[in-house]
């Protein structure tokens, strides 16, 4: 608290962000994302795989949808060998529980639970393009996805 208070080290931090921070390369970002999010939610209801939510403004720009699948780990492996990385965002294991709610991943523990057990994020990065959004859709449909719905599973 003391270096705090005496400012100490944080101008030099605050001079590089200064320079790092350009609010048009971060326009150009979020509009690659909110690209990939209109493309990937037409794609993703074409093929019948439903997001688990999807943003409700109208011009949003998120950096991932997520989806609820039954087999989310096979999945996860197979998409794998075909060089697509999706992260699981909501990692409860057994032994480490939320203490607000404890849950954990053997206990059904509602929604939270669910989307621990199947929950899986189409990431939306702004690097990636229409192609990327298609090459995981249609590994998506090869692999057979099947939806998974809280009140089936839980």
């Amino acid at each position: 608290e003391e270096m705090i208070d005496a400012d100490a080290g944080l101008s030099i931090v605050s001079t590089l962000l200064g320079k790092l921070y350009n609010p048009g390369l971060i326009e150009v970002s979020r509009q690659a994302r909110f690209n990939n999010y209109q493309y990937l939610a037409d794609a993703l209801s074409r093929s019948g795989i439903k997001p688990v939510v999807m943003a409700e403004t109208e011009y949003p720009s998120p950096l991932a949808i997520p989806i609820a699948v039954i087999e989310r780990d096979a999945l996860r492996q197979a998409l794998m060998k075909s060089r697509i990385y999706l992260p699981v965002h909501w990692p409860i294991k057994d032994g480490l529980c939320n203490a607000e709610t404890q849950i954990s991943a053997s206990s059904s523990g509602g929604f939270a639970a669910f989307m621990a057990q199947h929950g899986l994020s189409l990431v939306l990065d702004q690097r990636y393009g229409e192609d990327d959004m298609q090459r995981m859709v249609d590994a998506l449909i090869s692999f057979g996805v099947q939806p998974a719905t809280p009140a089936e599973t839980v």
